[in-house]
């Protein structure tokens, strides 16, 4: 065996030995921010846990979560997918100007499942329904994306909505008012949600229907929550050299105050924002305190009405302009929420319903059945 040929396997053994050893050696993480999610520990061990394979899986997947200097691989691993010049990591797409962006699919079996949910729901309610299904940023910034990177017409998508809901549900026609501001920072690049600027265009589209007085960009001060925010979209392709988002919030200009209580767990809190999720490994839980089966927020606005909030993550920025106009908002998780949605509504005497999804999640999501719980 030539000299070079055993440099290269003793280099490796090496390699191999130091990292494995200084992995057994560093302190182990519980939870890992860039990954948003618990990491394996050091398992347990038995005679029983060793001859299942339960053992030897936890310690595989010990060595992958704690392996010596993982962040630092990842990034290494980020950097080479864009000197490869690849579009695509983890389905994520990469865009112009830091842009990332998981593409719209043709609706399919469970989109014409959820529309049929929705339109029982609405059929049966002696309230007024709302429907808003919010685009995602691939539908506003179509021109960002690289040449030859699918994603399904946004106009073909709402007219399946069109032609398919009924007269009893109010779609809410957000599209125009969030493509005419496109200029502003509507979106975050790392991540799949809308910043609280392109919520407030919602915001303004629902009002315009719901025939609300809607406040006007003048009447909040904006403020930064934090120049370090990295999303969901992020998390997938982890790079050092995608730039971080800058997460603004809007405060109101005049006198209101909320209180929100996580039904769950009992804890009551003044106001919108949860400031330690800020340094959490999903920073957009920020917004109404992330997701939970059932929030209710109770505010002094000058009215006794209630409206019911049921929704995926997009309604958390959305919320606070809400919360202006309503006494009371329930806001409810059917992923989470095991009671039956009619009766709750009955029972709280809500005046109004809003279902929000984004247009990706509603597509996709097998939860929108418990609508007619």
């Amino acid at each position: 065996m030539r000299f070079y040929q055993r440099f290269v396997i003793l280099s490796f053994i090496l390699f191999l030995f130091i990292f494995g050893i200084g992995t057994l050696l560093k302190e182990d993480q519980t939870f890992s921010k860039l990954e948003n999610r618990s990491l394996q520990t050091w398992p347990s061990f038995s005679w029983e846990r060793l001859f299942s394979g339960v053992f030897v899986d936890e310690i595989e997947t010990y060595i992958q979560d704690q392996f010596l200097a993982k962040t630092t691989w990842l990034n290494l691993k980020g950097h080479s997918d864009r000197l490869l010049l690849k579009k695509e990591v983890n389905g994520i797409v990469f865009g112009d100007k830091g842009y990332l962006f998981d593409p719209l699919k043709e609706p399919g079996d469970q989109f014409e499942k959820n529309i049929h949910y929705l339109n029982k729901f609405a059929n049966n309610q002696d309230r007024t329904t709302y429907v808003m299904l919010a685009p995602t940023s691939v539908s506003i910034y179509p021109d960002k994306l690289p040449a030859f990177a699918p994603s399904y017409p946004l106009e073909d998508w709402y007219s399946n909505v069109n032609t398919n809901l009924n007269s009893d549900a109010q779609l809410i026609n957000m599209y125009p008012l969030l493509k005419e501001n496109r200029e502003e920072k509507l979106y975050f690049r790392t991540d799949h949600h809308w910043t609280m600027r392109g919520a407030y265009y919602a915001y303004q589209s629902f009002a315009k229907t719901a025939e609300l007085d809607a406040y006007k960009l003048d009447d909040f001060k904006l403020e930064v929550a934090t120049n370090e925010f990295y999303g969901s979209f992020y998390r997938k392709v982890v790079s050092n050299v995608i730039r971080s988002d800058r997460m603004e919030v809007f405060f109101p200009n005049f006198p209101i105050k909320y209180q929100r209580k996580i039904h769950d767990t009992g804890e009551v809190y003044d106001g919108l924002y949860d400031w330690e999720k800020l340094n959490s490994g999903n920073a957009y839980n920020f917004f109404i305190g992330g997701n939970q089966a059932l929030t209710t927020i109770e505010t002094t606005a000058n009215n006794n009405e209630r409206i019911a909030v049921v929704k995926d993550s997009y309604a958390h920025a959305f919320i606070p302009f809400l919360a202006n106009h309503y006494r009371e908002i329930h806001v409810i998780d059917l992923r989470y929420f095991r009671q039956s949605l009619d009766m709750y509504l009955a029972q709280h005497e809500i005046n109004e319903t809003i279902i929000l999804y984004n247009t990706k999640n509603f597509a996709e999501d097998t939860h929108i059945i418990w609508l007619n719980s």
